[in-house]
């Protein structure tokens, strides 16, 4: 299985990576930082599962200065809509709530279900807690049922 992985924490990273390649070690995830290299990485590989964080910047950070984006996670559902890509999506995001400019704040739960509406290819969110292993076990599972 292949695993694309968007996501711009290191630490986070990792620790998705390992808890997956600790339950499926015949799989390959590529991690990239940012909704430029995320994207570049779709257009280049095809992939059996996204996983997505919602706050990221719009360049990985050795690229240029730049802060994470509340919800542009959501701007790249968009472009992957847009390209014709039917890869499933997980949402993974250490926030339950998200403001962009100019717009009113969302709940994680709001916004899931807005992905829902919009978006086929949408499987589910998962809060990430560091301190906690409830996300793991969730992103497990839902790997779990992909792979049959």
């Amino acid at each position: 299985m292949k695993i694309l992985l968007i996501e711009d924490t290191p630490q986070k990273a990792e620790k998705i990576k390992n808890a997956i390649l600790q339950h499926f070690s015949d799989t390959n995830v590529d991690i990239k930082g940012s909704y430029q290299s995320g994207n570049e990485a779709l257009e280049n590989k095809e992939y059996d599962l996204i996983l997505l964080d919602m706050t990221i910047p719009m360049y990985d950070y050795d690229q240029e200065p730049n802060e994470p984006l509340p919800k542009l996670g959501f701007m790249l559902f968009n472009e992957i809509r847009r390209q014709q890509i039917s890869t499933k999506i997980i949402v993974i995001s250490q926030f339950s709530d998200f403001k962009s400019k100019g717009e009113e704040e969302q709940t994680l739960e709001e916004l899931t279900q807005e992905m829902k509406n919009k978006f086929d290819n949408f499987l589910c969110s998962i809060f990430y807690a560091q301190n906690n292993t409830a996300w793991e076990t969730q992103l497990i599972n839902h790997i779990t049922n992909l792979k049959k």
